[in-house]
């Protein structure tokens, strides 16, 4: 008889749901680093716009 749900699941038991969970939580933390690096890169690339913008507005009075 299983000895939790995963047994259920899987055909390789507790084994290979572990190396699953694993696997799918790695993905994640790779997913939420890459996302605030594109972050970081946005709000830079958002400064250097301002930044210009304001430069452009300054000598157009």
């Amino acid at each position: 008889m299983p000895s939790w749900p995963g047994d259920y699941i899987l055909t390789g038991g507790e084994e290979k749901l572990a190396e699953f969970c694993q696997g799918f939580t790695d993905r994640q933390l790779a997913l939420v680093g890459m996302e605030n690096s594109m972050a970081a890169q946005y709000k830079g690339n958002l400064a250097a716009f301002r930044k210009q913008a304001a430069k452009r507005a300054a000598a157009a009075r």
